[in-house]
């Protein structure tokens, strides 16, 4: 929780403890300048002036929190206005939950995709994937020229069916049905 100068003004042993306190004491007064680098500090700042100023809460926001001694992680942060018993604002509060691993998982899958589509691009064979119904859901253009298209975009979602006679589709098709059984 934190007042209307956006300083804290109480906190869980949770965060306490996250932010290597050992009593909310230690956190009293102090502002997320004090704790985190400006690059996590000004935005939280900005983040709760807008709460104090409109009043409208900030749901699941994915913050990067650097901390001083140059540790970094990621939060999914939710801030309120905190309200006096004549619902007037007097500060914000808020509830970050960790989610490190989740983002860095995503950015290591992120990372396998765009290597995975530069394999499949820069192969020296044709290279496609399709669905159980024979639609194309990836191509190379390798592929694209063997099929006769003009672009991997005219490919997509397309079956052999769309490129060749009836018997040459009906021959590549049963094939390739065969290999996915």
């Amino acid at each position: 929780m934190k007042d209307r100068e956006v300083r804290f003004i109480g906190a869980n042993d949770l965060q306490l403890e996250k932010l290597g306190l050992k009593s909310e004491d230690e956190l009293i007064g102090k502002t997320d300048f004090d704790l985190f680098t400006p690059e996590h500090a000004q935005p939280a700042y900005d983040d709760d002036q807008s709460i104090i100023e409109t009043g409208k809460p900030i749901i699941g926001k994915i913050e990067k929190e650097t901390m001083h001694d140059g540790q970094i992680r990621y939060v999914s942060t939710t801030k309120v206005p905190l309200r006096d018993t004549h619902n007037q604002i007097i500060g914000s509060m808020g509830m970050s939950r960790l989610v490190t691993e989740l983002i860095e998982a995503q950015d290591q899958l992120e990372r396998e995709g765009r290597l995975l589509k530069t394999i499949i691009d820069y192969a020296l064979a044709g290279i496609f994937v399709k669905d159980r119904k024979g639609c194309y859901l990836i191509v190379n253009q390798r592929h694209v020229r063997f099929l006769g298209a003009s672009s991997i975009d005219t490919v997509i979602g397309k079956t052999l069916f769309d490129f060749f006679d009836l018997t040459e589709a009906e021959k590549i098709n049963t094939n390739d049905m065969a290999i996915m059984e």
